[in-house]
């Protein structure tokens, strides 16, 4: 890899949050209520409010009634092959102001010292007094396996917010913020993500809207691989009034390599209409990883330092220059093969209505727990058969970038690949075994992940070869996946 990708993997990352906000005054596509006739199954929509109106800062909904449902933090026996997770150590949380039921024990820590942690917030601030943090995704960093992995968390995370009470993860910044918690909303957020997930926040970055479109033009835009087809309700023109059906419009892109720039970037990540805020941190994940790969192909590590510049007045953070400099040997040995994303979605979660009617998310703690002993532990401690494997990928299909969204695939299930050019068109999809002996547990892993029959098997064994396995894609190909499963 280039000296390119030094530092820039932790600056883009937050880059990408800087900016998932229009100028003031005008709508997000995907964010207010659709055209009549369209459910609008979102909770908690953001509402623009007329100049000069502060809205009312968010409340807690006390629990009072009939309890949610319940589940044992920690399962037994352990998995075998995981760390023992250890108690927390010199560390003691602000006991609630008053007494609130439901408090859960705090998770055991899942973090290793030496991983560096960052929690990126994206608020839903467009000026007014009153925010919720609704983007959420924490970056752990493994400078020893020179690894990455995202975990996305849902806004309504029903969770215990220390000094405070049961209540939406995403009122945790503000209430650290309007109360003078140690720390502020930042301390706040450290301490509720510490206390409920067992993970340590080393660093934060809350984000201002104001410049993601800005970023995504300074790198060109991006080509994003989308796998599946996506149909979203966008406003036609923000300078006309969001009430109006007639400026509104269904739109649909994909599957495909497609390129956005800053406004449809935008639009990609934030849009929830038709779908859930579980989609949303997937495709949220989708353009961090995007935006990582373009920065590869550019020189932008020569620039870092100016752009730190630029954008640091739209984000408040506690990361600073050298702290992203301190990155780059890391940042040197990542490629996308060494990103791995994790979410805590539907099957993690139970839906549940408060007693005040206010639909959250509680979380299955033990399901949790398991996902992030996974997340935390280096690829040893959860082996995937032959993921040092490269796979080399030729596109007969006629269906152009579909080597791509097969690349992102793979990459998603940590094996790298090869992209070689191909000419011929061919209407079937065959997975090639090219290792002399055959290796056919790596080849019925392989056929899951690309979602291929057992008969797309094909042996052709190479003394000499560049990949173990080749993979073409014919016309028959089915580039839609799921990354969350």
């Amino acid at each position: 890899m280039s000296p390119r990708r030094a530092g820039l993997f932790i600056f883009l990352m937050i880059g990408f949050l800087w900016g998932c906000r229009l100028p003031e005054g005008s709508a997000p596509p995907g964010e207010l209520p659709p055209p009549h006739g369209e459910p609008d199954g979102v909770q908690g929509v953001s509402l623009v409010f007329p100049e000069g109106e502060t809205p009312t800062p968010f409340q807690p909904d006390p629990i009072t009634g009939t309890p949610p449902p319940t589940s044992t933090p920690l399962p037994t026996p352990l998995p075998s092959g995981t760390p023992t997770p250890t108690p927390w150590q010199d560390r003691s949380f602000q006991p609630p102001s008053e007494p609130v039921y439901g408090i859960p024990e705090p998770f055991p820590n899942l973090s290793p010292e030496h991983h560096i942690n960052f929690l990126l917030l994206g608020s839903d601030t467009r000026g007014g007094a009153s925010f919720r943090t609704d983007t959420l995704i924490i970056v752990m960093v493994d400078p020893r396996e020179n690894l990455v992995t995202l975990v996305s968390l849902p806004r309504d995370l029903w969770v215990y917010i220390p000094g405070w009470t049961m209540n939406r993860i995403n009122t945790a910044y503000l209430h650290g913020e309007l109360e003078g918690y140690p720390g502020g909303g930042m301390g706040l957020m450290k301490d509720t993500i510490q206390y409920n997930l067992g993970l340590r926040i080393d660093h934060v970055a809350l984000v201002d809207f104001a410049g993601f479109r800005k970023i995504v033009d300074t790198v060109g835009g991006i080509d994003l691989p989308l796998a599946c087809p996506f149909t979203e309700w966008a406003v036609i023109d923000p300078n006309v009034s969001i009430e109006l059906e007639s400026n509104w419009e269904l739109i649909t892109i994909g599957p495909g390599i497609v390129h956005m720039d800053g406004d449809t970037a935008l639009w990609y990540a934030r849009a929830r209409m038709r779908s859930s805020d579980f989609d949303r941190g997937r495709r949220q994940q989708e353009v961090i990883r995007t935006l990582y790969a373009t920065a590869l192909e550019g020189n932008l590590i020569l620039q870092a330092p100016e752009l730190y510049r630029d954008y640091i007045d739209t984000v408040t953070t506690d990361v600073s220059i050298q702290t992203i400099i301190s990155l780059v040997p890391v940042a040197l040995e990542i490629d996308q093969a060494r990103i791995r994303s994790y979410f805590v979605g539907n099957d993690l979660t139970w839906g549940w209505m408060t007693p005040g009617g206010a639909s959250v998310l509680l979380p299955n703690a033990e399901l949790i727990y398991q996902m992030l002993l996974e997340a935390t532990s280096p690829p040893e401690d959860e082996p995937a058969p032959g993921s040092e494997s490269v796979i080399e990928i030729l596109n007969l299909s006629g269906n152009a970038g579909w080597e791509e969204l097969a690349s992102e695939r793979l990459f998603y299930s940590g094996f790298d690949t090869i992209l070689t050019p191909a000419d011929d068109l061919d209407n079937h999809t065959f997975l090639y075994d090219q290792t002399p002996n055959g290796n056919d547990t790596l080849a019925e892993t392989l056929l899951a992940i690309l979602g291929l029959p057992a008969d797309r098997l094909r042996r052709d064994p190479q003394a000499e070869r560049d990949a173990d396995f080749r993979l073409e894609l014919g016309g028959d190909y089915d580039p839609c996946f799921d990354p969350t499963n």
